[in-house]
C-alpha cells in the first residue's frame, strides 16, 4: 500500500519540479524583457541627450546671433529715437498751423460761395469787353476803307495833274502844230506803198519824210 502513495508522491514532486522550472524559465523571459525594455529606455535618454544638446547648440547659436544683433539693434532703436526727436517740431510747428489751416480752409469755402456771384458779374463786363472788341474791329475796317478811299482820292488828284499836264504840253504843241494829214500811196516805180504825212502849220504847207513797206 505504500508504493502507489510513494509512486504518486514523487510524481507530484515530479510536477511541482516542472512548474519550477516553468517559473524560473518564465523569470528568465521576464528578465530578458526588463534588460530590453532597460535597454531602450537607455537609446531614449540617449536620443534625448543627442536632443538636449543640439538644443544647446541652437540656443547658443540665437544667443550668439543675438549679442551680434544687439549693437545693430542698439543703433536702430537710436535712430527711431533721433527721428522722433525730428519729427516733434514738426509735429509741434503742425498742431500751430492747424488753426492758420482751418482759417484758409474757411476763407476757400468763402471763396467758393462767392466765386458763382464773382462770375455773374463779371460775365456782363466780359460781353461788353466783346461787343467793344467787334466795336473797335469795324471801326478798323471804316479806318481802312477811309484810307483806301483818300488813297483813291489823292490818286485821282494825280492823274487830273497828269491830265492837266498833258492838256498843257498837248495845248503847246498845238499853238505850233495845227493839225497832220495821214494818206497812203501806191508807188509804181517801188511796187510798195508809200505813207504821206502832211503837217499844216502856220498857213504853210510842210511835207515829212515818207515811209516804205
Amino acid at each position: 500500500m505504500a508504493l502507489p502513495f510513494a509512486a504518486d508522491a514523487c510524481l507530484v514532486a515530479s510536477s511541482f519540479e516542472a512548474d519550477a522550472d516553468d517559473a524560473d524559465d518564465a523569470a528568465e523571459l521576464a528578465d530578458d524583457a526588463a534588460a530590453v525594455f532597460e535597454d531602450s529606455a537607455l537609446v531614449s535618454d540617449a536620443f534625448a541627450f543627442v536632443s538636449d544638446v543640439f538644443a544647446a547648440e541652437a540656443d547658443l547659436a540665437a544667443a550668439l546671433a543675438c549679442s551680434v544683433a544687439s549693437p545693430a539693434f542698439v543703433v536702430a532703436v537710436e535712430a527711431d529715437d533721433a527721428a522722433l526727436s525730428a519729427d516733434f517740431p514738426a509735429a509741434v510747428a503742425l498742431a500751430e498751423a492747424c488753426p492758420a489751416l482751418v482759417d484758409a480752409a474757411l476763407a476757400d469755402d468763402a471763396a467758393a460761395v462767392f466765386e458763382p456771384a464773382a462770375a455773374e458779374a463779371l460775365c456782363p463786363a466780359a460781353v461788353s469787353e466783346d461787343l467793344a472788341f467787334v466795336s473797335d474791329v469795324f471801326a478798323a475796317f471804316a479806318e481802312f476803307a477811309a484810307a483806301v478811299a483818300e488813297e483813291a482820292a489823292l490818286l485821282a488828284l494825280e492823274d487830273a495833274f497828269v491830265s492837266d499836264d498833258f492838256a498843257a504840253s498837248f495845248e503847246a504843241d498845238a499853238s505850233r502844230l495845227r493839225w497832220q494829214l495821214l494818206t497812203l500811196s501806191w508807188s509804181r516805180w517801188m511796187q510798195k506803198w508809200r505813207l504821206i504825212v502832211v503837217t499844216l502849220q502856220h498857213s504853210f504847207l510842210t511835207f515829212s519824210r515818207q515811209r516804205h513797206w
